[in-house]
């Protein structure tokens, strides 16, 4: 009656994706095909500071955009392919 299921955390965050000081070795794509299903993505607003008009540039990051971001959508539909 109990369940464990292995999870990456700040997946988004991997060398393989050119993070500075990243948390993992290899990106959500190869932890899918190793048999990960659960995923901890943490989200960022890394509009640029002089945009005005144009609305909110959200992101896959860990804390700064500046270090490293995946963009939400081309994951989300690999995740869901």
């Amino acid at each position: 009656n109990e369940v464990m299921f292995a999870s990456v955390h700040n997946a988004m965050s991997s060398k393989e994706d050119h993070f500075n000081f990243p948390n993992n070795f290899y990106n959500v794509e190869k932890a899918l095909v190793a048999g990960y299903r659960a995923f901890f993505l943490d989200t960022c607003d890394c509009t640029p500071e002089e945009a005005t008009t144009m609305g909110a540039v959200l992101k896959f990051c860990h804390g700064w955009c500046s270090v490293g971001s995946r963009d939400p959508g081309k994951l989300l539909r690999y995740l869901i392919e």
